[in-house]
């Protein structure tokens, strides 16, 4: 396993975590934890690196946090690949919080390859939430299993007071593409976040990930967009486009995504529902004969969005 990151006292950055050892016979080492920053300013530490395994690569390790009144989350550690048969990479380490007052969620680490038949990648590392004043953090990329079944894509970071929600993680490829996750909420003002796109489908009859859903959003905003949909490969269908975020009371909704091309049909996203003020989103194209998405409802004072194209 590797070493923690130093924690910097008032003013500076955490120390990033050591990376974990490899193992040809078995599982990796675990990424060191990144040290958190000075309390007064300063962000927090990366996480290190896991390490590579024959059955399982290690976990990344988790990332500092920002200080109390100023600094961003720090990016969590990539997982460790896995090289054996049914091997599974390692999950991607969680991104560090922002800054009580002022910050930035981190990003989470991606997660680890899986090289060999029948491998299962891992799952990218959520995200930091973020502080009053804020930002939500990335969720981390699934790992790619281009003989087995991509990771999922890492969840998304919310937002503070102000600020937008954090796009969820992107999914991972493989002959089953891995899912892109969910956008981030909002508090108050801000938009949410996007969804991850769905992880490419590889190989003859490769079927794309589903595309993650929009981050609803506070009180004055659109909702985030639906994620894109994996593309197909072969006679595989592509993955379906995620639903639009509801948008707030003075805000509308977010547009479906649309479905991932593929011979086989898939379907497009739903358009996300505005509350109040503000127009329903449109629904996302299908491909390869699916159905393109509804549109959002309105609000009392809007338009309903447009259905998707099949």
């Amino acid at each position: 396993m590797g070493g923690a990151g130093g924690n910097a006292p008032m003013l500076g950055h955490g120390g990033a975590g050591g990376a974990g050892g490899s193992d040809a016979n078995g599982f990796g080492g675990y990424g060191g934890a990144g040290g958190s920053g000075g309390w007064l300013q300063g962000s927090g530490g990366s996480g290190g690196a896991g390490g590579v395994g024959d059955t399982a690569g290690g976990l990344g390790g988790n990332a500092g946090n920002g200080g109390w009144l100023q600094g961003n989350g720090g990016t969590g550690g990539a997982g460790g690949s896995a090289t054996g048969a049914n091997g599974i990479g390692g999950f991607g380490g969680h991104g560090g919080k922002g800054a009580w007052l002022h910050g930035n969620g981190g990003t989470g680490g991606t997660g680890g390859d899986a090289t060999g038949a029948g491998g299962h990648g891992g799952s990218g590392g959520d995200a930091g939430t973020a502080g009053v004043f804020g930002n939500g953090g990335h969720g981390g990329q699934g790992g790619s299993a281009f003989l087995g079944t991509g990771g999922n894509g890492g969840n998304s970071g919310n937002s503070g007071i102000i600020g937008d929600g954090g796009n969820g993680g992107d999914g991972g490829a493989g002959l089953v593409g891995g899912r892109g996750a969910d956008g981030g909420n909002v508090k108050l003002l801000g938009g949410g976040g996007a969804g991850g796109t769905g992880g490419a489908g590889s190989g003859p009859v490769g079927v794309g990930g589903a595309g993650g859903k929009g981050g609803g959003t506070g009180i004055f905003a659109h909702g985030g967009a639906g994620g894109t949909g994996g593309a197909g490969s072969g006679t595989g269908a592509g993955g379906a486009g995620g639903d639009g975020g509801v948008g707030g009371l003075f805000g509308g909704g977010g547009r479906g995504g649309d479905a991932g091309s593929g011979a086989a049909p898939a379907n497009g996203g739903r358009g996300g529902d505005a509350v109040f003020i503000g127009n329903g989103g449109n629904g996302g194209n299908g491909s390869g004969g699916g159905n393109g998405g509804s549109g959002g409802f309105a609000g009392p004072l809007g338009h309903s969005g447009a259905h998707g194209l099949p």
